[in-house]
C-alpha cells in the first residue's frame, strides 16, 4: 500500500508512462502498416522513433492504407508506362484520368484514324475517276489542234522571233533587282558571322562533348562485391538510336547558378534526399518529395512526403504530383536501397522505365540523373552488397541514359570523397549517410552543376560567369557599382 501512496504522489511520472506505453504500443501496431516504409535500426533508435517522424510527416497511427486508391494508382502507373512505351497497358482505367495524362492537348480524332483513312481513299477514287475523265477531254482537244497545226507553227515561230529580241535588249541592260539582293544576302551573312552566340553553354556536334555530363567517379575495388549482384563487365546498356534517350546533336554544359534556380524544381529520392531537405539549406527555395527506404521499384506508387519552400508538407504519391503540376527541373536520386537487389542489368531497366515515365509526364523538364553516392572505405571492404564496386557499376550503366540535350548525368562523389574513391569518413557516422554537415558540400556542387538552355531554365538571377550575356535574365550589378 505505501507503494502505491508513493506512486500516486507523482502525477507526473504516472502520465509520462502511460503516454510511453501509448506511443510503443503505436509503434508496434503500426510497425506493418502505416510505419512500415521507414528505416528502424533497434539497437540505434527504439521503434517509438517511427511515430514522431509519423507526425512530423503527416501520419498518424490511426492511418489506413486505401487499397482502392492504390489499384487506381497502379492502373493509372500502367496507363502512363503504356504511353511511355516501358509496359503493356494495364485496362479498367477510367477515361478521365486518361484525359488527365493526355493533357488539355490531347487529339480528340485520335480513335477515328480508321474512318479518316476510309474517307481518303474514297477521295483518291474520285480524283482517280476525274482525272480519268480530263484525259479523255484532253485527247479529243488535241486532234482538233492537229487540224490547225501548221497556222499554230507559224504563229509560234514569230512569236518566238519577238520574244529572242526583247531577251536579247533585256541582257544589255544591269539587273537592279540582283545587286540589291546579293547586298542584302552578304550584309546578312556579316551580320550572323558577328553576332555573339545566343546560349554559350550550347554546342552543336556531332557526338557527345565534354563537359556535357559529369564523369562517373571510379572507386577501389577491394574484391567483396557479391557477383549476383552485378552484370558481366562487357554488359552494354543504352543503345537507343532514337526516341527519350538518343543524341540529337545539340548539347549543353554546366554553369554557374544560385538558388533561386532552384525555384521550379522537384528533388526526388530516398533517405539521403531527406538528408539534403533538412540540412542542405535547400529546403525554403524548392520542393523535395523524399522518404526513407524509396526506391525505383516503389518510386510512384509510394507515399511519400512532399515538402514545398513554404513550409508545407503532406504525403502523396509522385505520381499524383507529377501529373498535378508541372516543374522545369527534375533532380533523381535513388540506388542505394536497390544494391541488394540483383543485378545491375535489371536496376538499369527499371531506372530507364521510370525516367521514360518522369519525361512522358514532364515533357519540359531537364532531368538530372544523380549518380548513387558512394559508402566508407570500412563498409566498401567489409559489405558485399553495400559496397562501391556496385555503386560504380550501377553509375555506369545509369549515366548511359543522359541525352546530353534535356536529360543529364551529374555525379558528386568527387566532392564527398577521397582519392580512393570512398565517402571521406568525417562526412559519415554509419558509411552510407551523410552527417548533416555533409549536406552544403552536395548543395555546393549542384549550384556548379545547372544546365541553362533557355530564360524559362533559368527564372533567377547571378550568380553567373561574369561577362556572359544571358538572354531574357537580367543580372544586377553588385552592391556598391
Amino acid at each position: 500500500m505505501k507503494f502505491f501512496r508513493t506512486v500516486f504522489r507523482m502525477p507526473l511520472t504516472i502520465m509520462l508512462g502511460i503516454t510511453f506505453c501509448l506511443i510503443a504500443g503505436a509503434a508496434l501496431y503500426g510497425r506493418a502498416t502505416v510505419y512500415a516504409e521507414y528505416e528502424t535500426a533497434p539497437l540505434e533508435e527504439p521503434y517509438i522513433s517511427s511515430v514522431f517522424k509519423g507526425v512530423r510527416d503527416g501520419i498518424y497511427p490511426w492511418g489506413e492504407k486505401k487499397d482502392a486508391h492504390e489499384d487506381e494508382l497502379q492502373a493509372l502507373l500502367s496507363q502512363v508506362q503504356q504511353q511511355a512505351g516501358v509496359a503493356p497497358a494495364a485496362g479498367g482505367i477510367a477515361d478521365a484520368t486518361a484525359n488527365k495524362i493526355a493533357g488539355p492537348d490531347a487529339d480528340p480524332n485520335a480513335g477515328s484514324i480508321a474512318g479518316e483513312s476510309s474517307e481518303a481513299e474514297n477521295k483518291d477514287a474520285d480524283t482517280a475517276s476525274e482525272t480519268t475523265e480530263k484525259k479523255e477531254d484532253a485527247a479529243e482537244e488535241s486532234k482538233e489542234e492537229i487540224t490547225s497545226a501548221e497556222d499554230a507553227e507559224k504563229t509560234s515561230e514569230e512569236k518566238k522571233e519577238e520574244g529572242e529580241g526583247e531577251d536579247a535588249a533585256k541582257a544589255g541592260e544591269p539587273s537592279e533587282e540582283k545587286e540589291e539582293s546579293s547586298e542584302t544576302e552578304e550584309a546578312a551573312k556579316e551580320e550572323e558571322e558577328n553576332k555573339e552566340p545566343e546560349n554559350p553553354n550550347y554546342i552543336r556536334a556531332d557526338s557527345m562533348p565534354e563537359g556535357v555530363n559529369s564523369p562517373v567517379m571510379e572507386a577501389v575495388d577491394y574484391g567483396v562485391a557479391g557477383s549476383r549482384y552485378l552484370s558481366p563487365a562487357d554488359t552494354v546498356y543504352n543503345t537507343d538510336e532514337g526516341g527519350v534517350f538518343a543524341q540529337n546533336g545539340d548539347y549543353y554544359t554546366f554553369r554557374d547558378v544560385n538558388d533561386v534556380y532552384f525555384s521550379d524544381a522537384l528533388f526526388i529520392g530516398d533517405s539521403r534526399t531527406v538528408g539534403l531537405m533538412e540540412f542542405g539549406g535547400m529546403k525554403e527555395s524548392t520542393y523535395f518529395i523524399a522518404k526513407e527506404s524509396t526506391n525505383v521499384y516503389n518510386l510512384f506508387t509510394k507515399p511519400l512526403i512532399f515538402s514545398e519552400p513554404d513550409g508545407t508538407r503532406t504525403s502523396r504519391t509522385l505520381l499524383d504530383l507529377l501529373v498535378s503540376k508541372q516543374f522545369r527541373k527534375i533532380y533523381l536520386s535513388v540506388g542505394v536501397n536497390e544494391l541488394g537487389i540483383p543485378d545491375t542489368i535489371k536496376f538499369y531497366e527499371s531506372y530507364k522505365a521510370a525516367v521514360a515515365v518522369i519525361r512522358q509526364l514532364q515533357p519540359d523538364a531537364i532531368i538530372y540523373i544523380q549518380g548513387i553516392m558512394h559508402v566508407s572505405e570500412s563498409k566498401s571492404k567489409s559489405d558485399k552488397v553495400f559496397n562501391n564496386t556496385v555503386v560504380v557499376q550501377r553509375n555506369k550503366a545509369i549515366a548511359t541514359l543522359a541525352n546530353g540535350h534535356d536529360i543529364f548525368y551529374i555525379d558528386m562523389n568527387p566532392d564527398v570523397c577521397d582519392e580512393n574513391g570512398n565517402l571521406l569518413p568525417e562526412l559519415t557516422s554509419d558509411g552510407i549517410h551523410l552527417k548533416a554537415s555533409g549536406y552544403e558540400k552536395w548543395h555546393e556542387f549542384l549550384l556548379h552543376h545547372a544546365i541553362y538552355r533557355s530564360p524559362d531554365d533559368y527564372l533567377g538571377t547571378g550568380p553567373i560567369d561574369e561577362g556572359v550575356k544571358i538572354p531574357g535574365v537580367t543580372v544586377p550589378a553588385e552592391e556598391g557599382e
